[in-house]
């Protein structure tokens, strides 16, 4: 079985989406890592790239370096 994740992002000027997709079983180990991830210092709860490139929202207190 197969198991996909979509994203979409958007701006005044540009619409993004993608799209992973995987087996069932490595999506699985994948969650198990990505928790483990987030988890590790500094935690985050979860992970939205745009608050990480303006330190905003869980990256409020990171630095560049």
């Amino acid at each position: 079985m197969m198991r996909v994740f979509l994203d979409e992002s958007s701006s005044t000027k540009v619409f993004q989406m993608a799209a992973w997709i995987g087996r069932a079983e490595e999506w699985g180990r994948f969650i198990d890592a990505w928790q483990e991830a987030l988890a590790s210092e500094p935690t985050i709860k979860y992970f939205k790239n745009h608050e990480a490139l303006s330190f905003e929202g869980q990256f409020t207190a990171w630095t560049e370096t």
